[in-house]
């Protein structure tokens, strides 16, 4: 709470913290039979917890597409995954990745991953055999409280920021949509608590916001990991907060109530020291000499209560707190 109270920076996730964390497939293009591009994607992606990996399979799904057995499953945090199915090797993931791999993404499908990243969509690559086969287009829709809440923590006077794996292209596009300048994208997993750290070398006391095993990094670097409960059991373990709520909402009235509690502390505090300043020495008999009064053990006793009911009186007020 203490900690929560002095933060100057507030870093989001993007999937499953400002989305809702339900990707769906919405479009995609292949080179073969779609039935076989679907199949042996799904194939892969079923090994994986991840929410795209979820989308892809409810796709295969919805198509009733009975999906294969996967072997020597592989999954490279922050790129992809791959694995054997069929007796061939099936490798799905990012732009970049296939970009280090050396398979050849066609030119003339270039132009659709442009549209595409300019919508927000997260693009999904696949590869058999090192050959470049199609592609996935998923869409996962922002939270309505999203922008109302970076606003509000912008009035405050904090900094913003978005940190996502995503290529350049989608994470503007969500950025915009909800107010944030401060973009850090196509960020690695274990790159994003070096973010975190070059914020904290300027100075800036920092909350990082996320759900996801790809967040555990930052969000153990972080002053404050907060992580949301519809996250993963990884992600709330590292946390230092956990929102049971599924509302970003509950993100802001955690911030602010760590401001209602650092102020009755200072007020207690303050109040307790004042009150025994004077009452200790009274007790002790400083004014006897002066006019030979003293005070009344009994007197005594019930003034000490009176100091510690008064703290306890006052705490009890953060009752009142109500989220907003």
């Amino acid at each position: 709470l203490q900690k929560l109270n002095e933060i100057t920076s507030v870093i989001f996730d993007k999937t499953g913290t400002l989305t809702m964390g339900k990707p769906q497939v919405v479009e995609f293009i292949c080179l073969v039979k779609d039935e076989d591009f679907i199949y042996y994607l799904a194939s892969v992606e079923q090994g994986s917890e991840h929410p795209l990996s979820e989308a892809v399979v409810n796709f295969a799904s919805l198509q009733n597409i009975q999906l294969g057995s996967c072997s020597d499953l592989e999954t490279i945090p922050g790129e992809g995954i791959q694995g054997q199915v069929r007796g061939k090797q099936i490798i799905v993931g990012s732009f970049n990745w296939f970009t280090r791999l050396k398979i050849p993404i066609p030119n003339d499908v270039n132009e659709k991953i442009k549209v595409w990243e300019a919508e927000g969509k997260t693009i999904i690559h696949t590869a058999v055999d090192k050959a470049w086969i199609g592609m996935v287009g998923i869409e996962d829709a922002l939270r309505k409280e999203s922008a109302n809440v970076i606003k509000k923590f912008k009035k405050y006077g904090m900094q913003v920021g978005l940190l996502s794996g995503d290529s350049a292209a989608p994470a503007e596009y969500f950025a915009k949509k909800v107010g944030i300048e401060k973009i850090y994208s196509e960020v690695l997993p274990g790159d994003k608590a070096k973010v975190i750290e070059k914020l904290q070398g300027e100075e800036e006391t920092v909350a990082m916001i996320g759900d996801g095993v790809n967040d555990v990094p930052a969000l153990a670097t972080a002053d404050v990991g907060i992580a949301l409960g519809s996250g993963t059991d990884v992600a709330m373990e590292m946390s230092d907060v956990v929102i049971l709520r599924n509302d970003l909402h509950s993100v802001l009235n955690a911030w602010k109530l760590s401001q209602a509690v650092m102020r009755k502390i200072k007020q207690n505090l303050f109040w307790a020291f004042s009150y025994n300043m004077f009452g200790i020495p009274i007790a002790m008999g400083i004014l006897y000499p002066f006019n030979g009064y003293l005070l009344n053990p009994m007197l005594a006793g019930a003034a000490m209560a009176f100091s510690s009911v008064s703290v306890v009186m006052n705490t009890l007020l953060l009752r009142k707190f109500k989220d907003k």
